[in-house]
C-alpha cells in the first residue's frame, strides 16, 4: 500500500517514514505542501499522512483540495492539540487526527483503521486514482478472515487464507430510504437518483444511523464506530462530521435528539 506523507520537519519525516517501510508500507516523503498534493493529484495514493503547518500549502489547503477529487483517507500529525484545531482538520475532510509525538505503533493502528473503513463484505473501492473518472474501474482489495485487507500485511498472529479459501461470490445491497439509496457493497450513496460523494467516515457514520432507521445513536456510539476506539475527545467534532453530512444528503434526513445524539429519518 502507498502512503504519501507530508511533513516540513526533517527528523519526524524520516523517522516516520522508516517505520512505515518496515511495516511493510511503501512511503513516499514531501517537505513541501503544494509539492506533496500534485504528487497526489497526478500519481494517486493509499493513505495521505499531512501536517497541519506546511510551507507553500498548508494541510487544511490540501485536505480540501484532496475532497474535491477523491475519499482517499487522510490523517493529520501535528503538535497542535487544542479541540479547535482537530474541528477544523475534520471539518476539512480529515478522516482522524493524530496529536504529536506519536507511537509509531499507533500510527499503524490509525492506518489500518481508516482503510478498514473502505471494506465491506467481500470487495471494496479505495485510494485515489487519477484515473478514477471512468465508473468502470474499480480496485478491489482482498481480505484476510478478520477483515484486514491483504495489503496492510499479515495480522500478528494470523495466516492469511489462499485465495481457494477466499469467497469470490460479489454480495450487492442495495437499501432504500425514502429518496436515498445507500449501496453498502460499492460504498455509494444516491439521492433523488443523484451520486453523492462522502468521505468514507461520513459513509461511515450514515451507514451506522441507517442500520436501524429511527433509532437514536449517541455521539459516543457513533464515535467508537468510526474511529474505532475509546472515545475521550470533543462532541463537536461528531457533531462537524453530521453537519457535512447533512449539507450533502440533506439536512432533513438527520434528526438531532437534544441530549440522546443523532437519528436517520427516512
Amino acid at each position: 500500500m502507498h502512503i504519501v506523507l507530508v511533513e516540513d520537519d526533517e527528523v519526524i519525516r524520516e523517522t516516520t517514514q522508516i517505520a512505515l517501510e518496515r511495516f511493510g508500507y511503501t512511503v513516499t516523503g514531501f517537505e513541501d505542501g503544494r509539492d506533496g498534493y500534485e504528487f497526489i493529484a497526478s500519481q494517486g495514493a493509499d493513505v495521505v499522512l499531512l501536517d497541519l503547518m506546511l510551507p507553500t500549502m498548508n494541510g487544511a489547503s490540501i485536505t480540501r483540495a484532496i475532497r474535491e477529487r477523491s475519499n482517499v483517507p487522510i490523517i493529520v500529525i501535528s503538535a497542535r492539540s487544542e479541540p479547535i484545531d482537530i474541528v477544523q482538520a475534520l471539518e476539512a475532510g480529515a478522516d482522524d487526527y493524530l496529536t504529536k509525538p506519536f507511537d509509531m505503533q499507533v500510527l499503524n493502528a490509525r492506518i489500518r483503521t481508516v482503510v478498514r473503513r473502505f471494506i465491506t463484505a467481500e470487495s471494496a473501492q479505495m485510494g485515489f486514482s487519477p484515473q478514477s473518472e471512468d465508473p468502470e474501474e474499480e480496485s478491489s482489495v482482498s481480505l484476510d478472515t478478520q477483515g484486514i485487507p491483504e495489503v496492510l500485511g499479515p495480522t500478528p498472529g494470523h495466516t492469511n487464507p489462499t485465495p481457494r479459501q477466499q469467497s469470490s461470490t460479489e454480495i450487492r445491497v442495495e437499501n432504500r430510504l425514502g429518496t436515498l439509496v445507500l449501496d453498502t457493497a460499492r460504498c455509494m450513496v444516491y439521492v433523488n437518483g443523484e451520486e453523492i460523494h462522502l468521505t468514507p467516515t461520513e459513509l461511515r457514520i450514515l451507514m451506522l444511523l441507517t442500520e436501524e432507521v429511527g433509532h437514536v445513536s449517541s455521539r459516543e456510539k457513533i464515535a467508537y464506530t468510526v474511529w474505532g476506539y475509546e472515545w475521550g475527545g470533543d462532541s463537536r467534532v461528531v457533531d462537524v462530521h453530521i453537519q457535512r453530512l447533512r449539507k450533502k444528503i440533506g439536512a432533513a434526513m438527520i434528526e438531532t435528539v437534544r441530549g440522546f445524539g443523532y437519528r436517520f429519518c427516512a
